[in-house]
């Protein structure tokens, strides 16, 4: 990875932390799950929605 796009990803990174500063990292972790899925689903074409996924994951834990 460039120099330039790792220290660009790690700007990223910051600027989404400081604005979820005080939010519930769980409520975070969700976002980010259900946000993958979606991204996921499209990419295959699956019609699975995120938020039953994410029940699916809850269950087997």
């Amino acid at each position: 990875m460039k120099k330039s796009s790792r220290f660009r990803l790690f700007e990223l990174i910051r600027e989404v932390q400081a604005r979820n500063l005080g939010v519930d990292p769980q409520e975070v972790m969700n976002d980010i799950l259900e946000a993958q899925q979606a991204v996921r689903s499209e990419q295959s074409g699956d019609q699975t929605t995120p938020s039953s996924r994410r029940a699916e994951i809850s269950s087997e834990e």
